[in-house]
């Protein structure tokens, strides 16, 4: 079990952040929500490095590397489509 220290302080105030993005996009509008959603992936990849680097698994990284990677691409064909049936 891992000590208290910095990494997982940082990593415990990301995931607050991410519940008040997820607050965000359940209500607003499209765009709003779409801001929501790129916030909240954002904020988790983060506090997923943080994480593996608070419990001393650096290879655990790669995760939240995927994640921020993958969504970006993701939200813009995700806009792409809700641009053409909204």
């Amino acid at each position: 079990m891992a000590h208290l220290n910095g990494w997982l302080f940082a990593a415990d105030a990301m995931m607050v952040l991410v519940l008040f993005a997820l607050a965000g996009l359940l209500s607003g509008t499209s765009v709003r929500r779409m801001v929501a959603l790129q916030l909240v992936t954002f904020f988790g990849a983060v506090a997923m490095m943080l994480y593996a680097f608070a419990f001393a698994r650096p290879d655990f990284a790669d995760l939240g590397l995927a994640l921020a990677l993958l969504s970006f691409g993701g939200s813009l064909a995700f806009a792409h489509v809700l641009e053409r049936w909204l």
